[in-house]
């Protein structure tokens, strides 16, 4: 599979759910989750895309792709960043996170993405 399918397969569901409502916000959804800046819903973006891969085939998965797929709707940046954001999100997930006691740091290392200075560069223009 290609990078750009990969992408491509990664975005799908968000972009899927955004085009099936019409980019309208559901009702329920907290009112603050709209009032967001672009750099802050394109950093939570990020957030729920590393918890999704962090926890595959788990409830948690679930709620971040759904998570994901709301950043997208609110959002309004082009579908080429969001694209790029889950290349870092990838690239930082493969980094070695272990901890001392052998356990699995997997949230933590998702919080440390909002450090990432290749993430930052991607979201600067929307701050």
């Amino acid at each position: 599979m290609t990078l750009r399918c990969f992408i491509l397969a990664a975005l799908a569901l968000p972009l899927a759910a955004c085009a099936a409502t019409g980019g309208a916000q559901p009702e329920g959804r907290a009112a603050h989750a709209g009032q967001a800046s672009e750099a802050q819903r394109l950093e939570k973006f990020a957030l729920s895309q590393c918890l999704m891969r962090a926890f595959p085939d788990t409830p948690t998965a679930d709620d971040a792709r759904r998570a994901s797929g709301a950043y997208v709707e609110l959002g309004s940046a082009g579908e080429d960043v969001y694209g790029d954001i889950v290349v870092v999100v990838e690239a930082h997930r493969a980094k070695p996170y272990p901890s001392k006691s052998g356990g699995s740091l997997h949230v933590m290392q998702c919080l440390d993405l909002l450090d990432d200075p290749r993430l930052a560069e991607l979201v600067a223009p929307y701050r």
